[in-house]
């Protein structure tokens, strides 16, 4: 059951209504099958809007309940347990004041609710802003949110990354990640990109830093990937033609360690095995 049905189902009672003396002198006179037919009415009116029913429903109540029209008016109307409205509708004075309390905390926390999400959304709205380097108000004075001051922007950004050692692309693609990483709701992603791509050519350490260790998990990843997909592979040169079993990188190093399947091992220093690489025979050899 979901929590919104939860909320339109739930009703605060006492443990002890058994023992209120409307209660005792209900069950003295009918049982507990008076008991029951009260609960019944009052779940029954918790399901109405405005907490309410029509008397005329009474009768279906009754055969749908298992009981008689006479019990159920008789629990109504003789232990000032109900309040009959203009003999048309019935309530329970008790049940009105306690769903009078729920609806108004409910009413509170969607209040409450509502002004934290947008206060969330306003912060959200401020810290992107203030990471930008420019304020809502200022959108229609040329800042970042101008499509032609951002357009004049990249064109330096571009300009700029001719003399740095990286390039656009390794770029766009860290910032990109970080905007795909990003737990708070980013607006415009071209504009944060933009400013992402400033602490770029202004240097800052720290994005420096990640930068750089992103550069480098791209390329241990593109590495293994290329070791793994030797697997199987003919290594060919003019001493040696055998099947790869395995590639490995030594940390120390940073040799390689190639295994081949009749388990005898080759080292080769990184240049001489790049240079090798682009002399493979990639056919797959007959297994």
């Amino acid at each position: 059951m979901s929590e919104e049905k939860d909320n339109q189902l739930w009703f605060s009672h006492d443990c002890n209504a058994k023992d209120d003396p409307k209660i005792i002198l209900l069950i003295d006179e009918l049982g507990l099958e008076g008991f029951g037919i009260f609960w019944v009415l009052i779940e029954t009116l918790r399901a109405q809007k405005g907490y309410k029913l029509q008397l005329k429903a009474v009768d279906a109540l009754a055969r749908r309940y298992n009981t008689t029209s006479q019990k159920m008016r008789v629990v109504i109307e003789s232990y000032d347990l109900f309040t009959i409205d203009g003999d048309q509708f019935f309530f329970s004075p008790s049940l009105l004041r306690r769903m009078q309390k729920w609806d108004e905390k409910r009413q509170l926390a969607s209040e409450s609710g509502k002004k934290g999400a947008q206060a969330k959304k306003e912060k959200l709205a401020a810290q992107e802003a203030a990471l930008l380097g420019f304020s809502p108000q200022d959108s229609t004075k040329g800042g970042l949110s101008n499509p032609q001051a951002i357009t004049e922007h990249n064109n330096v950004l571009d300009n700029n990354l001719i003399n740095n050692n990286t390039t656009e692309q390794e770029l766009d693609m860290f910032c990109e990640s970080i905007i795909q990483n990003s737990k708070k709701e980013i607006v415009s992603r071209s504009a944060y990109k933009t400013k992402l791509k400033e602490l770029f050519i202004q240097n800052n350490p720290e994005f420096l830093r990640d930068f750089e260790e992103w550069k480098q998990k791209i390329s241990e990843g593109r590495e293994k990937e290329l070791l793994d997909k030797l697997r199987g592979c003919v290594f060919s040169n003019n001493v040696i033609k055998k099947t790869i079993l395995q590639v490995e990188k030594l940390k120390k190093d940073g040799a390689f360690k190639i295994l081949f399947e009749d388990f005898e091992f080759l080292y080769l220093g990184q240049e001489e095995f790049y240079k090798l690489v682009q002399n493979f025979n990639h056919q797959k050899s007959a297994s």
